[in-house]
């Protein structure tokens, strides 16, 4: 990163791990071997082998548009080993940024020599409340984010472009009559259940689950499978509609 003139030699780290994906493959269950498919041409019906006599097409709407291997290298971002500064933001650059635009966080350590500057420019974002936007390429995309000091060092919002977004306009809203009392009887249930949240309590459970039959499958043993829950959480069965009716005599 260079800022003013100064080299600033960081590093960017993944800020997040995706621990709830579990990936499965198809397998033949006569013998367990792995299943693969076949490429063939819709055309002539010819079988035909991943990078050989074949093209990268762009589907545009029912045509095909062919793309040499020069259009699409040409094409990719450079990778290059500065992160550019597109803008400083004072205050929260959120209230400038649509919500929907967040969507990952990248740690941002600072590598050998860079101690001194790197400080510097983490306590003058600090003291200043400033953020920077900034771009840097990572496999092949050019990322976009907010750059500002987390507390204890310097962190990436990744944001996705303009481009990117939908409107909320575009999605079909269902609109039903409801009273003036039956908002207020909503926002009593609703007080009611207000609390503090515990983020680090919940858990995902579906791969959990899957490791831990997995894991006894591997050491030979049977894997206990919980039955479904018949009873359900409070709450689950009823609307809050129901709820807010509930409660008039609570």
């Amino acid at each position: 990163m260079v800022f003013q003139g100064i080299a600033i030699p960081v590093k960017v780290f993944k800020a997040t791990r995706d621990t709830t994906k579990i990936s499965l493959c198809t397998c033949h269950s006569k013998d367990m071997g792995r299943a693969r498919q076949k490429l063939f041409c819709e055309v002539c019906g010819e079988e035909i082998q991943r990078g050989v006599n074949t093209t990268s097409c762009y589907e545009l709407g029912s045509e095909l548009i062919p793309m040499t291997d020069a259009e699409i290298a040409g094409s990719r971002p450079e990778r290059g080993k500065t992160m550019r500064i597109l803008g400083v933001v004072k205050g929260d650059p959120t209230k400038l940024i649509p919500e929907t635009a967040i969507t990952d966080a990248y740690f941002v350590g600072g590598e050998e020599g860079a101690g001194r500057t790197y400080s510097l420019l983490r306590d003058a974002l600090d003291k200043g409340k400033f953020s920077l936007i900034v771009q840097f390429v990572k496999a092949k995309s050019e990322i976009l984010g907010i750059l500002r000091n987390n507390g204890l060092g310097l962190i990436i919002y990744e944001i996705r472009y303009a481009s990117e977004l939908l409107e909320a306009s575009d999605v079909p809203m269902v609109e039903g009559n409801v009273t003036a009392s039956q908002v207020e009887k909503a926002v009593h249930i609703l007080e009611k259940m207000a609390g503090d949240f515990n983020y680090d309590g919940v858990k995902e459970t579906y791969s959990t689950m899957i490791r831990e039959i997995v894991e006894a499958k591997a050491l030979g043993g049977t894997p206990l499978i919980a039955e479904k829950m018949e009873a359900k959480a409070e709450g689950d069965l009823d609307s809050l509609l129901d709820l807010a009716e509930k409660s008039v005599d609570a």
